[in-house]
């Protein structure tokens, strides 16, 4: 942990070769080789009581509170925002609720994704989404046309289910209303959400997955990189959304991780 601020955290655990993709919301767990190698970079042992007196006066708490409070919880924390030619990529907020749920109640839209979802289902999602958002700067966007400002769906990269073959991992997703599909919006957010997950999370890999027959979907992972490894079946799902394709695709050469790897700074 830091008492001072996340970028000194970040800086940190990159010098000790973790990637911000480990980040736990205001700290980053560490085994026990893990915790010499902090000590010898000059990090200071410090009881767990002390440390969150420490956070709490430096306002880096990042608690169980936010996590039961959802979106209305982390209105007040800053979340990576992404813009491109056509698309804003934002954080959520309550209004979203409704509008999402349009969306995500279209049986076209959900036809490879389970079928359509209560309003409950949506506010949790956003709420989940949300938090993630903003205490460990990960999740699925709200997706908004920058010309209109109406929400259009959600994209962003977040942590695969732990009952995928291909977990751990950070997975992509994109699911965008009837209306802006065949636009090439989909792979345009897709795209956006990649470069920060190389980029700011510093991952080496990008995992995505979709129904066997949703021939649109494994075409345009294609055309984003993606190499089609094996498949499997996903344990949310029914026939004939059951049976998927998982694929990867590796940071390329030209994207850089965002934070320094210089030398750790004198406390963390």
């Amino acid at each position: 942990m830091s008492d001072a601020a996340f970028e000194e955290l970040h800086q940190f655990a990159r010098a000790l070769g973790i990637p911000r993709v480990a980040f736990q919301g205001d700290h980053y767990d560490l085994h026990e080789v893990g915790r010499e190698a902090a000590l010898a970079h000059g990090a200071i042992a410090t009881a767990s009581r002390d440390l969150v007196k420490a956070l709490n006066r430096a306002g880096l708490r990042r608690g169980p509170g936010i996590v039961r409070g959802g979106v209305d919880a982390v209105t007040h924390f800053p979340a990576p925002t992404l813009v491109t030619d056509r698309l804003i990529l934002r954080q959520w907020t309550r209004a979203d609720v409704e509008p999402l749920w349009v969306i995500e109640s279209d049986p076209a839209v959900m036809s490879f994704l389970g079928g359509p979802v209560s309003k409950e289902v949506t506010a949790n999602r956003i709420d989940s989404n949300a938090v993630n958002l903003a205490v460990r700067g990960l999740g699925q966007w709200a997706v908004e046309r920058r010309d209109t400002g109406e929400l259009i769906g959600l994209a962003g990269v977040s942590g695969a289910d732990p009952r995928q073959p291909f977990s751990p991992a950070l997975e992509l997703g994109v699911q965008l209303s009837t209306s802006h599909w065949r636009l090439g919006l989909g792979a345009e957010a897709a795209k956006a959400a990649l470069q920060y997950g190389f980029a700011e999370l510093d991952v080496e890999r990008i995992v995505a997955s979709t129904p066997l027959h949703n021939i649109a979907a494994r075409r345009t992972m294609r055309r984003l990189g993606f190499v089609e490894d094996h498949e499997f079946e996903h344990p949310e799902y029914e026939e004939p959304s059951r049976r998927q394709v998982a694929a990867w695709v590796m940071r390329p050469t030209s994207v850089r991780p965002a934070l320094s790897s210089a030398e750790p700074p004198d406390r963390a």
